[in-house]
């Protein structure tokens, strides 16, 4: 017996939308696993932790970097009297 599957193109904000409402209930894994866009989980998991781990050390590094004219201090103010 032959099963016919039609081949209807993905309707990716719905998959998206199901996987945001799994937030909290199932694993990111089965989350990603929803989306068609996503062909290894394994390897999206790893690209989402390494994303992440990237913004955090750039993050701070500009934080750092970045003065902005700021030296931590009170400013000083000019006394009119």
């Amino acid at each position: 017996k032959s099963t016919f599957t039609p081949n209807f193109p993905a309707n990716t904000t719905e998959e998206a939308d199901n996987a945001m409402k799994l937030s909290g209930i199932v694993s990111r894994a089965t989350q990603l696993a929803l989306l068609s866009c996503v062909d290894d989980v394994n390897a999206e998991l790893e690209a989402i932790k390494e994303e992440e781990e990237q913004l955090k050390s750039n993050s701070y590094g500009d934080f750092a970097e970045h003065d902005h004219g700021h030296d931590g201090g009170e400013a000083d103010e000019e006394d009119d009297s």
